[in-house]
């Protein structure tokens, strides 16, 4: 036996009021304002239908004028979600909030009242029967993806830890639940919403729950290889700044240490008398030798330290070059200033 409510049709685009749902709507159109005060003092249930946009305003009216007078702004699908409706809040200018809690498929019958909103007798559609057998493979099919979802990481774990998101008490009762948080095209949604039979209205969204996963995990996967990727760059990188870190260290040791050998020889040399300083060009000569000049101007050789040398009035004592090792210039001792000691 069929069964039929009295029903105002609410048509709204892109929306598939599935059973087991509830929605919550901004009423602000002067004419859903009325639809919302009749459902309420008629106690009429209030239908979601998908629509399509039919008209659209005619020249010199205004878009109020043509709200309050045109009726079939869209127009409903055959078939659609409908239950009862209260109000949540009502706004100081007339606005509502409202909330549906749809209960039933429902398919277009004989129109009631066309303005200034469509009031229809709607066919209560119901399920075909399904055999145990079948209802609870398709059950676990069922769990099992959305485990398989759960795993991928997505985002949707918290609405799987609800009761009011996994109801499987039933076939028909699942698939809707699931159906609040899995989102699939309005036009999918359409199909398996007109479905009478709950077996192939599971398996409707089985496929799409397998696409899903599927395509799901090779992006979870290809993140997971991005993270691997840039961990790996991320050590290379490290293991390179260690190495320049520990070049550079090792190239500031090499110069305090050759810095420190310069010095060590420089103190060597200032102690043992010996100061290193720029090479005059053509210098040479031996260490500690001299020539003494005489009045008459003729050259003698003396060894350094003589006594003679130290007793001669009249000898010019002048420094020696250097006749050693090109290079380096020495700076020679005036004997005039040493107490020289005689010789045995």
């Amino acid at each position: 036996m069929k069964s039929e409510r009295n029903v105002a049709v609410f048509p709204l685009p892109k929306i598939v009021a599935f059973p087991g749902h509830s929605l919550q709507f901004h009423i602000f159109e002067p004419r859903y304002r009325k639809m919302v005060r009749d459902c309420e003092e008629k106690g009429l249930w209030l239908g979601i239908a998908q629509g399509g946009l039919v008209k659209k305003a005619r020249g010199g009216q205004t878009l109020e004028e043509f709200l309050n007078s045109n009726q079939e702004t869209y127009v409903p699908v055959d078939v659609f979600g409908a239950g009862p409706m209260r109000v949540l809040k009502e706004l100081p200018d007339g606005r509502y909030v409202i909330e549906v809690e749809i209960r039933e498929r429902v398919r277009v019958g004989g129109r009631l009242q066309e303005l200034p909103y469509v009031v229809m007798e709607a066919e209560v559609l119901s399920d075909a029967p399904v055999t145990m057998q079948e209802e609870m493979r398709l059950l676990t099919e069922l769990k099992m993806e959305i485990g398989r979802i759960a795993s991928l990481r997505t985002g949707l774990l918290k609405h799987l830890q609800s009761k009011e998101f996994f109801d499987d008490s039933s076939l028909s009762k699942l698939v809707y639940s699931v159906l609040k948080w899995f989102v699939i095209e309005n036009q999918e949604g359409q199909l398996i919403l007109e479905e009478d039979d709950p077996a192939r209205r599971a398996e409707k969204l089985l496929t799409w729950m397998r696409y899903f996963v599927h395509e799901a995990s090779g992006h979870v996967g290809r993140q997971e290889m991005t993270s691997v990727e840039k961990r790996r760059q991320r050590e290379i990188e490290e293991r390179r700044q260690h190495d320049r870190e520990v070049e550079a260290r090792e190239a500031r040791e090499a110069l305090e240490a050759v810095a420190t050998d310069d010095e060590l020889r420089a103190r060597r040399m200032r102690r043992d008398g010996r100061i290193v300083r720029t090479p005059r060009a053509g210098a040479s000569g031996a260490l500690g030798s001299h020539t003494t000049h005489n009045a008459a101007g003729s050259h003698s050789r003396a060894a350094s330290g003589s006594a003679n040398d130290v007793g001669n009035s009249n000898a010019n004592i002048s420094p020696t070059e250097n006749e050693g090792t090109p290079g380096a210039d020495v700076i020679t001792v005036d004997f005039k200033h040493k107490v020289a000691r005689p010789e045995a």
